[in-house]
């Protein structure tokens, strides 16, 4: 199964993710929706000790991501990255930190324009654009890194 057919059949089921969330050692993965203030998301979030924590749409500074970074945290970058002022943040963000994103119908693209879950592959092909790195690579370890978010999507890998 390619990437962009595995994308077009899971990712249109994300907001049914919060269901599949385990319960690995008592903790829930969290996942903030950082607007509008990300610097306070991040560091509320260090405050009350979450683990496996996804931050979405995060606007903040890089400076203040990597605060999260060294927390274990994971930052999510939808496809309109190619036209987002966050590319700097891309840059400095480890490949271990970031997960892939549709957030359909919103943050496409094109801004105005109705985005698609297939879009991910846009996403994934920017991120290995700006640091460097194969596509191959870049959809391995964002995976891999929302396995560890999300153990029990392995269950549809695996199908």
């Amino acid at each position: 199964m390619s990437w962009t057919e595995l994308a077009e059949q899971i990712f249109p089921f994300s907001e049914g993710l919060e269901s599949l969330v385990s319960k690995q050692n008592g903790k829930r993965a969290r996942q903030i929706k950082s607007p509008p203030s990300s610097s306070c998301t991040a560091t509320n979030s260090l405050w009350k000790g979450a683990e496996r924590v996804l931050l979405h749409a995060f606007d903040g500074r890089p400076s203040v991501a990597m605060e999260g970074v060294k927390a274990g945290y994971f930052f999510s970058i939808p496809p309109s990255i190619i036209r987002s002022e966050q590319q700097k943040l891309v840059k400095q963000l480890p490949l271990e930190s970031i997960c892939l994103e549709t957030d359909s119908p919103a943050l496409g693209p094109e801004k105005q324009v109705r985005n698609e879950p297939k879009n991910i592959l846009i996403a994934a092909e920017y991120i290995a654009k700006i640091k460097g790195i194969s596509l191959e690579e870049v959809i391995d370890v964002t995976t891999q890194n929302a396995l560890k978010l999300f153990p029990k999507l392995k269950t549809f890998l695996q199908k």
